[in-house]
């Protein structure tokens, strides 16, 4: 992970370089976050068959895992081991799902897979997605394992055939729940779905048990993690322009005077989205910027050989907002980040000032002008890439970025646009769980 760093910071110094050296660096920096990401892992822990707990990180796509297999690290430098039902009595994500290894009967052969534990009680329920049909079972107060069955059948009716809901799982709770005749009055009328079952279990042993002692481990992934914090960094801007700037803006084809480079304060939130990944953030940040070019630009008019000279300065303050998606690669020690959004930038300070002076041939002044009016729009939007690293420092997310913006600049005319980069450090001030 050092190696992320020192590469950040190496690149960050050629910030000053040319726009085509820009979209080099983009490349890089990502192709540099990829090298070093695991594909999706998430912390949690296994449970051996001989009952050790190991803490460390498991392998998921998206929501949906093997059921067959676990990939398992215990960091994310080592090389991942692979487990099956048979290695593992159940493994866990933190603050969220529970698969557990079972034995079931599918198309009348028993094997030993992985069933997403949805609820333990007095009686505990699975749920199983195997070769695309959805599956639940629920295991008795004796250890035996039901599967809870709603098959379509076939009937005839008046010489028309007709696919009707079998209901069968109905007939198999009243079977196991039966000691409460609150759950079974309900049972006539129960849906066939994850959450009416995880509730009418839960309604048993409370029935039963007279007490909340039970495990309800589908709704701990729902638990959002959001955190609030401050922004202290630096930009630095340069202006390209292409064959669509109108002839009047000519004197902003040349380089700018001095390099552009000013402090950056401001706050953010974030949030993530566990339901999806909990990886996946919704980034809001809010800045105040700075921004001083200056051009200097010499010319001979085509006529007469005259000396066309302009010397153009602009200091803009900007109240400047990102909204980004943002993917924090999962690590047990530097986490690398990668985000990509928009923004927009709102002027709301300038000073504008544009000096021209024309001279002969002899050096005389022949002409001047000065104006003050700005042809800068006041409102700027455009898109974001950025990538970095954040690290865990005394409960507290510190994180460094290196974000690059493009976006128009002026008000009516296409051709010239501002591409500008970010170093920022950020800190988490508060941090919550919803």
């Amino acid at each position: 992970m050092s190696q992320i760093i020192s590469e950040i910071l190496f690149w960050a110094n050629l910030s000053y370089t040319s726009m085509k050296n820009y979209y080099y660096l983009l490349i890089c920096l990502l192709t540099t976050v990829a090298s070093y990401s695991q594909s999706n892992f998430k912390e949690g822990l296994i449970v051996k068959a001989n009952k050790d707990t190991i803490p460390g990180f498991i392998s998921t796509k998206g929501n949906s895992l093997n059921p067959k297999k676990c990939i398992f690290i215990k960091n994310l430098n080592v090389e991942p081991e692979i487990y099956n039902p048979t290695n593992l009595i159940s493994f866990q994500f933190k603050d969220g799902a529970k698969y557990s290894s079972r034995l079931v009967n599918i198309n009348n052969e028993n094997e030993k897979l992985f069933l997403e534990h949805l609820f333990k009680g007095n009686v505990s329920l699975y749920f199983l997605n195997y070769n695309g049909v959805d599956r639940y079972y629920i295991l008795d107060e004796e250890g035996t394992l039901h599967e809870l069955k709603n098959d379509e059948k076939e009937i005839l009716r008046n010489g028309k055939t007709y696919l009707v809901e079998s209901y069968e799982y109905r007939t198999t709770l009243s079977l196991v729940l039966y000691k409460s005749e609150s759950v079974l009055s309900q049972l006539s009328t129960l849906p066939f779905t994850r959450k009416s079952l995880i509730e009418i279990a839960k309604k048993y042993h409370q029935d039963i048990e007279k007490n909340d002692s039970y495990h309800d481990y589908s709704g701990k992934v729902s638990k959002a993690n959001q955190s609030f914090g401050a922004i202290l960094g630096v930009n630095h801007i340069s202006v390209a322009t292409n064959d669509n700037l109108q002839n009047q803006f000519y004197y902003f084809k040349e380089t700018l005077d001095k390099k552009a480079t000013s402090p950056v304060l401001g706050v953010f939130y974030k949030t993530n989205f566990p339901k999806i990944n909990r990886n996946i953030f919704l980034q809001w940040s809010s800045y105040i910027t700075f921004i001083n070019l200056e051009w200097n630009q010499s010319r001979q008019e085509s006529l007469y050989h005259f000396t066309e000279t302009n010397n153009i300065s602009s200091k803009r303050t900007f109240w400047s907002n990102n909204l980004s998606i943002k993917y924090e690669f999962p690590g047990d020690k530097l986490q690398p980040t990668f985000q990509i959004g928009a923004f927009n930038n709102l002027e709301f300070s300038s000073e504008y000032l544009h000096e021209y002076e024309l001279q002969d041939t002899n050096g005389v002044t022949v002409s001047t002008n000065q104006t003050t009016e700005s042809p800068f729009s006041k409102l700027s939007l455009g898109f974001l890439l950025g990538t970095g690293i954040q690290k865990n420092i005394m409960n507290r997310k510190i994180y460094i970025d290196l974000l690059y913006q493009r976006s128009g600049m002026l008000k009516k005319f296409e051709g010239m646009n501002q591409d500008a980069f970010f170093l920022n450090i950020g800190i988490s001030l508060i941090q919550t769980t919803l």
